[in-house]
């Protein structure tokens, strides 16, 4: 059996990994802005409510102040108005993120495409390289098969039988292989490795030529006629004055010069 060389594919280039690793930082970041921007409406919400909280007990606070005896409670008060600003500083930032949001998301919007321009020029040098590699090793396989195909091609007429398999056999290069779909029937437009005619002279078809000769002999031998008896050929209605054809209807017969008879 002969040994299976083991294919020897290319390994990824620089070029490749530096552009995977920057698609994959701008994608980083689009995850954390998408993030965001799902939790934004549930923490404005949240926002406004801890301000209307806030300014709840500030002004029960402030009513308490009307009644006898709310002295001292000017620094609970205090505290309230800072819990109050608190709250609203972080409605009106949130309002501000969701403007920013929309921006940075734009921009890495660009940078995506910049990054998988570039990485999608890397993947398609790295992936005509491996391709090449695989392609390659089928069509040379296909050589091999190619001898054999002439060969059994050979036979096949040498022999006088009938053989499907040279119409249905078809392997072409993956590079440039095109499926043609029709009415009843799909096939491979590309050329057949098989049926190249340099195959027709190789090694394979130069082995089985001893073979051929004497199987053509015999089929062309198998292929003669009997003889005919003179009295069951047809015999022409009338022949021309002259003609080669005599009385008993042979072709080409001696004619005498002095009688006209057959010899």
């Amino acid at each position: 059996m002969k040994k299976q060389t083991q294919a020897t594919y290319p390994a990824p280039s620089a070029e490749l990994a530096t552009a995977i690793a920057a698609t994959e930082a701008v994608d980083a970041k689009l995850v954390v802005i998408e993030t965001a921007v799902r939790e934004l409406p549930g923490k404005l919400v949240h926002a406004a409510a801890v301000v209307a909280e806030a300014e709840q007990k500030l002004a029960a606070k402030e009513v308490e102040t009307l009644l006898p005896g709310a002295d001292g409670i000017e620094s609970e008060i205090a505290t309230l108005e800072d819990d109050v600003e608190r709250a609203r500083a972080t409605v009106v930032r949130l309002q501000r993120q969701s403007e920013a949001l929309d921006s940075t998301g734009e921009n890495l919007n660009a940078e995506m495409q910049a990054t998988q321009s570039a990485l999608n020029l890397e993947l398609n040098i790295f992936v005509d390289e491996a391709r090449d590699v695989l392609a390659n090793r089928i069509v040379d396989k296909a050589q091999e098969l190619g001898e054999l195909y002439a060969a059994y091609g050979a036979f096949s007429r040498a022999a006088g039988i009938r053989s499907d398999w040279l119409q249905l056999a078809h392997v072409s290069d993956p590079r440039h292989a095109i499926q043609i779909t029709t009415p009843g029937r799909t096939f491979d437009a590309a050329p057949n490795l098989f049926s190249q005619p340099k195959h027709n002279d190789s090694a394979e078809v130069r082995a089985i030529r001893s073979a051929l000769e004497p199987m053509a002999k015999a089929r062309a031998l198998l292929k003669k006629r009997e003889y005919t008896p003179r009295s069951q050929r047809i015999k022409p209605s009338n022949g021309p004055r002259g003609s080669s054809h005599g009385p008993n209807g042979v072709p080409d017969a001696p004619v005498s010069r002095s009688t006209g008879w057959v010899r």
